[in-house]
């Protein structure tokens, strides 16, 4: 049984690409997520960046996205390395806080949705040679109380089990803002 698809994104590296930290702007849109309604700013844009984690607990994902509105921490990047590789395909959930530890304390817009779980398909240039590859793409694709089920969801979507679902939501994505 597959779980419900809330929303897919794509988020592009189309901005900033000279800067030290990876910003990535939400190019399409499918579906319905309120939680990412709130990260939108004045214009309308949705972007979020690729940060290092600063933690080193073996707990801790060693990368998470963060909103460019709030500086909220969208999610670790759970799997982003495998076997000292980029894997391609990483999950995620959302902050089980009611306020985050920002300087403003924000409210947590995901706090409603906290068993909600995401996957990301990553997408870079294999052929140039990086010790540590700057990803050109990320797909983020959101599931409705999947948290506990998450990484089998991660394994599926690996060996091509969102296949079909991809393809629709990749079809109906539109722009949420023209760059």
């Amino acid at each position: 049984m597959n779980p419900t698809i809330n929303c897919y994104l794509k988020l592009e590296r189309i901005l900033n690409k000279d800067k030290k930290t990876a910003r990535y702007d939400c190019t399409a849109w499918a579906g319905y997520y309120p939680p990412l309604e709130a990260l939108k700013n004045a214009k309308g844009q949705l972007f979020f960046y690729l940060m290092r984690s600063r933690n080193d607990k073996s707990t801790t994902p060693e990368h998470y996205l963060q909103a460019s509105k709030g500086s909220m921490n969208l999610t670790g990047l759970f799997h982003y390395w495998e076997d000292g590789k980029l894997s391609g395909f990483c999950s995620g959930y959302p902050s089980t806080k009611k306020v985050f530890d920002n300087k403003d304390k924000t409210e947590n817009p995901f706090y409603e949705n906290r068993n909600d779980a995401f996957l990301f398909i990553i997408h870079w240039d294999k052929d140039k040679a990086e010790k540590v590859p700057t990803p050109t793409a990320i797909e983020m694709i959101v599931l409705k109380d999947a948290k506990v089920l998450i990484d089998a969801y991660r394994k599926q979507l690996m060996l091509d089990g969102f296949d079909e679902e991809l393809k629709q939501l990749r079809a109906q994505a539109k722009a949420i803002y023209e760059y």
